[in-house]
């Protein structure tokens, strides 16, 4: 799911999005190119540029202790930039791509119930001198 998630970020085929979450895709895409990585920054990274991990995976279970086939994920996705303003920029980006999104993403083909906008936090990287936001994301999934 999270290789899906990244592949809709960075991919070039907007076909069948909104012209909204099309905008944002092409603003994410020009700021960023495909610095989107799992985890952490790669080493000599210069932002803008992004990360992604599962935070929580979200499985339901049943009172039988079977899930019942809908998993509701929490992914984190932050935002890098040097500038304040790049960062607001980025990370609304990233945000109108992705809140209320329902489909299909990525290779895997994640079929996608909704991807919702959980939470947010602003945080400063002083050893790097790098400006960070912080966006959580429910993508709720069968």
């Amino acid at each position: 799911m999270l290789t899906d998630l990244y592949s809709f970020v960075v991919s070039d085929d907007m076909s069948g999005l909104d012209a909204d979450r099309a905008a944002a895709i092409a603003t994410i895409r020009s700021m960023i190119g495909t610095q989107m990585y799992p985890l952490t920054l790669r080493e000599g990274t210069v932002p803008p540029a992004l990360t992604y991990q599962l935070i929580d995976n979200g499985a339901d279970h049943t009172l039988d202790g079977a899930n019942d086939g809908l998993f509701h994920p929490r992914v984190q996705i932050d935002s890098f930039a040097l500038r304040y303003v790049d960062l607001i920029t980025l990370s609304d980006a990233v945000r109108i791509a992705l809140d209320g999104f329902i489909g299909f993403i990525g290779p895997g083909l994640t079929d996608v119930n909704v991807l919702i906008w959980d939470n947010e936090m602003d945080t400063y990287e002083p050893d790097r001198k790098e400006f960070r936001k912080t966006l959580d994301f429910r993508v709720i999934h069968n």
